[in-house]
């Protein structure tokens, strides 16, 4: 067997005195003559200046090429110039321009704010067989619409039993 686990090598911790740290650094207690804004706004123009400087050679290619484009423009005497876009009106109906916020509270609903007049109204009306015309309310409307459900429903059970074998 190996004994590479026996013998521990012990290991010291190296003293470092606090006052390296402090000795290195000095920090200067006197207020600054700039602001934050002022400071931020000097950095600013540095860079933006040294990006400011162009070559002298790319500077004579633009100078040269607005010449040349000129010459071109004049030589075809602007019949070719695109012309202007315009820009397209759409007008779009039956939207609301704006939406107002009702004072009532979000729990009442449309038919609490309406009066009873405009709640019972007349929906539809139903050409009777002897050639009059017939008037329900809502309610009496919903009744007849729900006997006629019911009455298919009953219909189409019937032939669902009379098919099956």
């Amino acid at each position: 067997m190996l004994k590479a686990w026996d013998d521990v090598e012990r290991k010291v911790k190296p003293e470092i005195k606090s006052n390296t740290y402090q000795n290195t650094l000095k920090l200067d207690q006197q207020k600054s003559e700039l602001s934050l804004g002022e400071v931020y706004e000097k950095d600013f123009l540095k860079q933006y200046q040294k990006e400011e400087k162009k070559n002298p050679q790319y500077e004579e290619i633009e100078k040269r090429m607005k010449e040349l484009f000129h010459k071109l423009d004049l030589l075809c005497s602007y019949h070719y110039v695109p012309q202007n876009v315009v820009s397209e009106v759409k007008v779009v109906n039956n939207m609301k321009s704006v939406a107002v916020e009702d004072i009532a509270p979000a729990n009442y609903s449309e038919a609490s704010q309406l009066a009873p007049e405009e709640i019972k109204v007349k929906i539809c009306t139903v050409s009777a067989s002897s050639g009059e015309q017939k008037s329900f309310s809502s309610t009496a409307f919903f009744r007849k619409l729900d006997e006629t459900i019911k009455q298919d429903s009953a219909k189409k059970q019937k032939n669902t039993k009379l098919r099956r074998p």
